[in-house]
This record gives structure tokens, C-alpha cells and sequence, in this order.
């Protein structure tokens, strides 16, 4: 064992021989995309490019960072820099292994290059009488209409992007001394497992989903109270298993603002007959602005939070950071897209789309 430590702690010497002040600061600042960064990513894809594309995302960055957080918990191994000083260029609170910046961004590069996207919003009701229903959309989700197709942008450049954004970020986290090579590949690794699990648990979860619906005749409604109970469970398993619980309250607040705000106030039809909330739609100044007004939103929703909630007793810490986190997240699911709505910067389609119910039951 102390033969391998040795070895990550040589390669950690070998990586640092390129060290340099400005350099430093510009991994620094680089890591910073593997951190905080991917959850602004994942948020530009909620808001500007696919709502439910990003919603996935959402989930599995809070499940996967979660889990990662339990994982240190359980290995226990100290920093690089506990063991041998000399490597520290940058100081960093908790354990080891494995590496949540690693982890986070391989997976968000995973999904958001392999996870199914929606074709864009389009009138695509059957014409009463046809006797098919193989086209209709989700009377309750309109941003759901046409089928499914492959992800967009599958081109070799954004896959050599992305692959060389996940090896920059792991490189930088051993040259800064903050893990061993070894944290990297198993953060790469867990990421890849939870991706492919999440992929392939996707197609399942909805089948089961519309089966359920059809046999017990649930309305939409008491479906979503259903899925809601699901999303808590889960969040709970994580909370047993020693979760971080910031990503719990993160994980049933994504629940709570989707199905209980998005679901129920921005999909439903405008009084002109669209869509309402539409990522992809807009101009790229537009998406801008609607990604700025969202972040700030949130921001100041969350600064306020901390700063109501920073003079409560110890005991009361993790209880009000769940809550903290939570909140958070059901804004960014739900109210924003809602203050994109009021605002002007939904980027809703404008076509007159016939009632659901005109399709003709078999």
C-alpha cells in the first residue's frame, strides 16, 4: 500500500515540475468549471437548450455528487498534501478519494453528449379519425410533442472537446495537490458506471411509468404526488448512506419545482395557443439574457437564504442546509422558467396547436 501511495505522490512531483505562480492561478481558476462550474453547464442546458435534457442532468449530478460524498466518507483518505506537504499549491477542506471534480464533469460531459434529446416543439396532434395515437403528446408536458430523436451536435470536435475538458480538469486537480491519479480514474469511473446506469434505467422508468398510468388510471395529479414520493426516497437512501445533504435537499427540490411549478404552471398552453417555456427557443441573446436574470435570481434567493439562516443554532445546520438547497433547486426547475414566462424569455413557440382530446380512442 505504501508502495502505491508513493507512486501517485511521484507522479504528483512529476505533474508539479511545470509549476509556476501564474500558472497556478490559471488552474485555479480552470478547476473551477469541474465544480461549481458544471452546475451553471447544467443549468444553461435547463434554461437554454432542453428542459428535460437538463432536468436528467440535474438529477444525476445531485445523485452522483452525493453519492461521491458518502464514498469519501466510507475510504476516509486523506489529502495528498496531508501525507506529504510539499505538493500543496492550494488548500482543500475533506477527503480523498474519489475525485468529485473528476466525477462531475466526465458526467455531465457523458450525458450531455449520449442523453436523448426531444425533437423541437411542434403541432403534431393526429387528425381526428386517423386511428393512431402514435404521434400525441403529453397533454400535460407540451415541451414533450413529436418523437424522440438522437442527441444533438454528434459530431467528432464536441467529443474531443469534451474528452479534453475532463482530462484537463482531473490533471489540474493532482497538479494542485489536491488528489492522487488514483481519485481522478475512479472519479472517471464512477461517472461512467452511474452514466451508463442512468441511460440505461431511462427507457425502463418510463415505460413503467405510462404502464402504470394505463392499468391504475392515475390522473396527473396523483401521478406526480407518486413521482415526488419517488424522488424523496431516493433522496433518503442517500441520506442513509451518508450523502452529503445539501444534494438530498438538491435532489427533492429539482422534484418539487418540476413537478409541482414547471409541470403544472409553464407547460400548460398560453392563451395564444403555444407552448409556454421553450429552452431551445430564442436568439442566442436572448438565452444569454435568460441565463443571466436566472442565475442572479437564484443568487440572490440563496444569499438571502444563508444569510437568514447563518445565526441559527448549530443543531439546526443541516437541517436548514437541506432546506437551503432544496429551495434552490425547485427555483431553477420551476420559478425561473415560470419568471422566464412572465417576463418575455420563455422562448415559446407561436403555433396554434389543436386540443389533445380530439384524437380519437381506439
Amino acid at each position: 500500500m505504501e508502495e502505491f501511495i508513493f507512486w501517485n505522490l511521484s507522479v504528483i512531483h512529476a505533474v508539479q515540475q511545470a509549476a509556476h505562480p501564474v500558472i497556478t492561478h490559471a488552474v485555479v481558476l480552470f478547476t473551477f468549471f469541474g465544480g461549481k462550474g458544471i452546475a451553471l453547464c447544467s443549468l444553461w442546458v435547463l434554461w437554454c437548450v432542453e428542459y428535460r435534457k437538463g432536468l436528467a442532468i440535474a438529477y444525476a449530478l445531485a445523485c452522483s455528487e452525493g453519492l461521491n460524498y458518502a464514498l469519501k466518507g466510507l475510504l476516509r483518505v486523506p489529502r495528498p498534501f496531508v501525507r506529504d506537504p510539499s505538493v500543496k499549491l492550494v488548500f482543500h477542506d475533506g477527503f480523498s478519494t474519489p475525485s468529485g471534480h473528476a466525477q462531475a464533469s466526465a458526467l455531465f460531459v457523458l450525458l450531455a453528449r449520449s442523453y436523448p434529446s426531444a425533437k423541437t416543439p411542434v403541432p403534431c396532434f393526429c387528425a381526428p379519425g386517423c386511428g393512431t395515437d402514435r404521434q400525441v403528446g403529453d397533454r400535460e408536458n407540451p415541451s414533450s410533442y413529436g418523437q424522440e430523436r438522437t442527441p444533438l451536435a454528434h459530431t467528432a470536435w464536441t467529443s474531443v472537446a469534451g474528452v479534453l475538458f475532463v482530462g484537463v480538469i482531473g490533471i489540474s486537480r493532482v497538479y494542485l495537490g489536491v488528489h492522487y491519479p488514483i481519485d481522478v480514474l475512479l472519479g472517471w469511473l464512477n461517472a461512467v458506471l452511474f452514466g451508463a446506469l442512468v441511460l440505461g434505467m431511462r427507457r425502463a422508468l418510463r415505460r413503467g411509468v405510462v404502464f402504470f398510468t394505463r392499468v391504475q388510471e392515475v390522473s396527473g395529479r396523483s401521478l406526480a404526488g407518486l413521482r415526488f414520493s419517488a424522488v424523496v426516497c431516493i433522496a433518503l437512501l442517500l441520506a442513509v448512506g451518508g450523502a452529503d445533504v445539501s444534494m438530498c435537499g438538491a435532489f427533492c427540490g429539482l422534484g418539487a419545482g418540476h413537478l409541482f411549478i414547471f409541470d403544472r404552471w409553464v407547460t400548460r398552453r398560453t392563451p395564444a395557443g403555444g407552448v409556454g417555456f421553450h429552452a431551445a427557443g430564442g436568439s442566442f441573446t436572448q438565452k444569454v439574457v435568460r441565463f443571466c436574470v436566472g442565475c442572479v435570481f437564484c443568487s440572490v434567493v440563496s444569499s438571502a437564504l444563508h444569510a437568514l439562516f447563518s445565526g441559527a443554532p448549530a443543531e439546526y445546520a443541516r437541517l436548514l442546509r437541506f432546506v437551503r438547497y432544496g429551495i434552490g433547486a425547485s427555483l431553477s426547475t420551476g420559478v425561473v422558467p415560470l419568471l422566464f414566462l412572465r417576463v418575455g424569455l420563455a422562448g415559446g413557440l407561436s403555433f396554434h396547436a389543436p386540443a389533445p382530446t380530439a384524437v380519437r380512442e381506439r
